[in-house]
């Protein structure tokens, strides 16, 4: 998946799990629902975890497995 495809809080998304800098979940998408002025974060992490869905079943992120 190209980066330029996506839409800019997929690509945000993206930009910040790429980073590694140990952030995870709703820390991350706390941060792209105030770079994108978006009220409702509620919203922001249902929407986010559809879209880490697709890019999972893409193979353009790794899941993880529990022990």
């Amino acid at each position: 998946m190209k980066r330029n495809n996506l839409k800019p809080a997929a690509a945000r998304l993206l930009e910040l799990i790429m980073l590694g800098d140990g952030r995870m979940g709703r820390k991350i998408f706390a941060q792209v629902a105030a770079e994108l002025e978006q009220t409702n974060v509620a919203s922001l992490i249902s929407a986010g975890g559809t879209i880490l869905a697709r890019m999972l079943a893409r193979d353009v992120i790794l899941g993880s497995a529990s022990a």
